[in-house]
């Protein structure tokens, strides 16, 4: 039986005392399990944004994503 794959799922939110928290990356075996272990330690955080998974252990940037001067 093989382990479940564990991806990084992006999130940018704001927390309970306003401060906007970007490019938050959680690790979890669905986009589900990654927002109840966001909102276990954000409580009462809202969630602004989303972004597609990325396969843990792969930290090459997706197109458009490279940062200047890397």
């Amino acid at each position: 039986m093989q382990a479940p794959l564990i991806t990084r799922y992006g999130f940018s939110i704001r927390t309970r005392g306003g401060v906007l928290i970007e490019k938050l990356a959680i690790p979890a075996a669905s986009a589900e399990q990654a927002e109840s272990k966001l909102r276990q330690i954000y409580r009462e955080c809202k969630v602004v944004a989303r972004w597609d998974a990325v396969p843990a252990g792969d930290d090459t940037p997706a197109s458009g994503d490279a940062e200047p001067g890397r």
